[in-house]
């Protein structure tokens, strides 16, 4: 299990109070990529009527833990009004902390960004301003879509992103009911919603010899009455095909900060 979870939660349960009659969902992912098992993902989401958290915590495994040192752990949190999010603040840490983004935001648009290295080192002078106007974090990003077909049962969106280095564009295309399918290496099978995820950061946000990533996002509930979460990813990178698959979930909800330690 990865053991930074509960540190990235403890953050978020500090920025934003815990409120009642939260929907919440733990979530453990297997990555593989080139059919090594490379990373392991824990996350914990809540919801609530009127707010919302996340956070997460990845680290390398399998043979990847033994060549390379590398992990992430992040958080954010902000107000739900409605089919509304309304994003207060986003925190990410790599490589021990070394790496380190922060973005604060007045009446949901960022209004401030740190981190090391620093924002002002990428040149972001290519995006327009009202992009940057609509920008969110990753953290929000995952949480809209969640909170979405949970309201109205479709995935369809489009968002631009910024991580505290860079811009770039989400597409989700909601391709309707399917079935997700059966893994020795995931713990869900069954009826699923399927996303395709389209990720752009080719000019004007950033990398201009870029190719838009695809993936395909089955979302269900592996947890009766609770929230649509990813139980299976395919995609692509230059190690071959990348699945991530569901190996365990669990309900929470009413999380403290002293539960977080």
């Amino acid at each position: 299990m990865p053991r930074f979870l509960p540190a990235s939660l403890a953050v978020s349960a500090i920025i934003l109070p815990a409120a009642a009659q939260a929907e919440g969902v733990a979530v453990r992912y297997d990555v593989f990529a080139g059919g090594t098992f490379a990373v392991q993902i824990e996350a914990e989401l809540e919801i609530a009527p009127t707010t919302y958290r996340m956070g997460a915590a990845m680290e390398l495994g399998g043979i990847y833990a033994i060549v390379g040192d590398w992990d992430m752990q992040t958080s954010g949190s902000g107000a739900v009004a409605g089919t509304d999010l309304i994003p207060h603040a986003f925190r990410k840490r790599t490589e021990g902390g070394r790496r380190w983004a922060e973005l604060a935001y007045a009446d949901g648009v960022i209004a401030d960004a740190r981190g090391n290295p620093s924002p002002d080192a990428e040149d972001t002078s290519t995006v327009p301003a009202e992009t940057k106007a609509a920008a969110i974090d990753p953290i929000a990003a995952i949480v809209r879509v969640i909170h979405q077909v949970s309201r109205s049962g479709s995935c369809a969106d489009q968002m631009t992103i910024y991580d505290g280095k860079s811009y770039y564009q989400v597409t989700s295309v909601d391709l309707g009911p399917a079935e997700a399918p059966a893994s020795r290496y995931g713990t869900y099978a069954g009826p699923a919603l399927l996303c395709r995820i389209t990720v752009d950061d080719s000019a004007p946000y950033g990398r201009r010899d870029s190719d838009p990533r695809v993936a395909d996002v089955w979302l269900a509930q592996p947890v009766a009455g609770s929230l649509h979460v990813p139980v299976r990813i395919e995609t692509h990178s230059r190690w071959g095909a990348v699945r991530v698959h569901l190996t365990d979930a669990w309900s929470v909800g009413g999380l403290t900060a002293e539960a977080a330690e």
